[in-house]
């Protein structure tokens, strides 16, 4: 995985996330679209966190980094399923970003 997105602790970071029907149209999940955080050594600092609504179908989640958070490479996951029972689509999409 290239890491393009660039920090510096105590910034505010950014997350991004998209969610498509089976068209590839944007929609809305059914249930929250939700992040997952962890740090380079794999310690997570963030649960399930419920994102931010864009637009539909795009979604924001701000981290606040702290000055004494870790450096190096950050891993988010953001989970989003859309319907329910055997006809229910999950989307898990994985992502990183760098403190300096």
């Amino acid at each position: 995985m290239v890491v393009t997105n660039k920090f510096q602790r105590g910034e505010t970071v950014p997350i991004y996330a998209e969610h498509k029907d089976w068209d590839n149209e944007y929609q809305d999940p059914s249930t929250s679209i939700k992040v997952t955080v962890t740090n380079p050594k794999a310690v997570v600092k963030v649960t399930a966190e419920a994102m931010e609504k864009l637009e539909k179908g795009k979604y924001v989640y701000y981290y606040n980094s702290a000055a004494d958070d870790e450096t190096e490479d950050w891993k988010y996951v953001v989970i989003s399923i859309d319907g329910s029972g055997d006809s229910a689509r999950t989307t898990e999409t994985h992502g990183a970003f760098i403190l300096r």
